[in-house]
Order: structure tokens, then sequence, then C-alpha cells
């Protein structure tokens, strides 16, 4: 009996030093990812993707430049600088109906902040605070640049020449720069905080790795992309490695990366609100109902009385 119990309990202490072993080993991440910027090199805090700058496109450069008001509209650091003190991943949704979504979470906890589009952006972009020639190039810029020559036309060819700083992506920085405005509704969200367990976080970040989310290109390719869709996005901030993969809504995502922002969605409890992969899921079997069987609409013939019944009636009657 005391050896039993002597197994008993060496089998539970065993039990839980491998549990607290296992909550306390660090995480392994896949091989991938970018380095941060030397220290005190950066030189433009509001670039959001700072490892990235020279690998992005010009077109993509100056596009992903602008979304920094929509991290600051939801008071998000900037993670591409340097390691945050403990590993961080985070999510962000936007043009979703009209949802703006940021997740971000560690090993502790996850943040949700929801937001609208009105309430998160609206007011921010001020150009009255431009002159007239500088809203003009402003808005030139804006929806041109970087002024493709297969997408020119005689009146863009005739600006640039007249004005050839509509080449330079600098000037439009300022330009946007300068017509940012505080928006007083910017603190308009709602922020919602989830515990987190270790096992939790190491499941999320498994799949992560497992995805070989390290190694993606920053925009997943995509050849059957919806014309309005909306962009998702995810990073990674850990102690050695920053990565930024974003994606549109695809109809043939081939790298399962939806699936994996997905997984995201649901610990953060809003699956009700955001389905990422609704094109991917196959429909529902229908159930089969029970064939209805045909009725006809019958006329019955009209039946008369036999004669010779009528006669014994008449006939045999009570004396």
């Amino acid at each position: 009996m005391q050896h039993s119990t002597r197994i008993l309990v060496t089998l539970v202490l065993s039990t839980l030093l491998i549990a607290a072993t296992s909550c306390t080993q660090p995480i392994t991440y896949s091989p991938g990812g970018y380095d941060y910027p030397a220290k005190d090199s950066v030189s433009d805090t509001d670039f959001y993707f700072y490892p990235l700058r020279k690998i992005f496109t010009r077109s993509d450069s100056f596009q992903l430049y602008t979304t920094n008001l929509f991290y600051k509209a939801f008071d998000e650091p900037n993670l591409s600088i340097q390691p945050m003190g403990t590993d961080v991943f985070r999510f962000s949704l936007e043009f979703y109906r009209d949802l703006r979504v940021v997740v971000r979470f560690t090993k502790n906890t996850m943040i949700v902040k929801i937001g609208s589009y009105a309430n998160m952006t609206e007011g921010i972009l001020d150009e009255g605070r431009l002159n007239e020639i500088e809203k003009r190039h402003y808005d030139l810029m804006r929806w041109n640049f970087p002024f493709e020559s297969w997408a020119r036309n005689q009146y863009m060819d005739s600006m640039i020449k007249l004005y050839p700083q509509l080449l330079d992506a600098k000037y439009f920085k300022r330009l946007y720069d300068k017509a940012t405005a505080q928006n007083p509704n910017r603190h308009r969200y709602t922020v919602r905080n989830i515990n987190l367990s270790t096992k939790e976080f190491k499941r999320l970040v498994s799949i992560i790795n497992d995805s070989g989310y390290w190694k993606l290109p920053y925009e997943v390719p995509c050849d059957d992309i919806f014309v309005d869709g909306y962009e998702f996005s995810l990073e990674a901030s850990t102690k050695n490695k920053y990565n930024f993969v974003r994606a549109n809504i695809c109809n043939d995502d081939k790298l399962k990366f939806a699936a994996i922002c997905q997984e995201i969605v649901e610990n953060a409890g809003l699956e009700k609100q955001i389905d990422l992969v609704w094109f991917k899921r196959p429909k529902k079997p229908e159930v089969s109902k029970p064939a209805q069987v045909a009725v006809t609409d019958v006329t019955l013939a009209d039946v008369k009385e036999d004669s010779d019944y009528n006669r014994k009636k008449t006939t045999h009657k009570h004396k």
C-alpha cells in the first residue's frame, strides 16, 4: 500500500514538474523576419513598418506610410523600431464594413480595440491647413502617386513638368504631415482586456510558426482578389526579430494567411462580427425533405340506386 502511494506521489510530482518546466521554457520562433534598425538610426518614427522601408515598392511605401493615422487613432505604439520588452503580436483590420479593429496580445493578455470608420478617421486629415497649390498637389499625389507611366494622362504629365516635386515622396510626406490634425474623436473606441494564459499564447505562436509566417512576403499574393475588400495584417515584435504581413480579401488564399488571423479573431471573441474565411467555408449540406405525394382531385361518378332494390322495398311491407 505504501509502495503504491509513493508511486502515485512520484507521478504527481513529475507531472507538476513537467508542467512547470513547459511554462517557463522559452518560446522558439521560426527563422525569418527582419532585423530592427540600429539604435538611434531611425529618422522617421511615424513609419510603422520601418525595417521594410527599403523592401516596399514606392507605391506600397507611399500607401503604408499613411496608415500611421490608423495606429495613432487607436493609441498604438510603433512595434517596428525596437523590441518592446516582451514578445508582442498585433492583428489589424481595416475597411471591414464599418469596423476598425486592433488585437494586440502577449503571453499574459490580449487587448481588443474596436472602433468605427466615422469615429476613427473623420477629421484627422484637415486639408484646410494647406494652401491652394498644396491642396491641389496633395489631391493629385494622394490618388496617383507614384505616377506610373501606364496610368498617366496629358494633364498629369503637364503638372509633373510644371511641378517636378510631384515625383518626390518626401514632398507628399511634408504635405501629408501638414494636413494631419488631431481628431477630437480619436479616443472613441472600445477596449476589452482578455486574460491569456501562457499555454494559449504558445498555442497561437505555434499556429503562426507552423504556417510559415516568418518567411512570407509582406504582401500575400493573390490571383483572385475582390475589388472592394478589406485589408488585414499581422505584426510580430520579439526580442530579436520584427515581422509584418498584410493581405486583402482573396478568393484563392493558397498560404492560408486568413485562417491564421481568423484564429486570433476567434480568441478575441469576435467570430460573430468578423469572418475572414467565409469564402472558403464549405456550404452546409441541405437537409433532404421527404418527397411530397401528389394528390389528384377525383370526381366521383353519380351512383343511382338499383331499381330491383327499390321494388323489394315497396313489396316487403309490414302487415
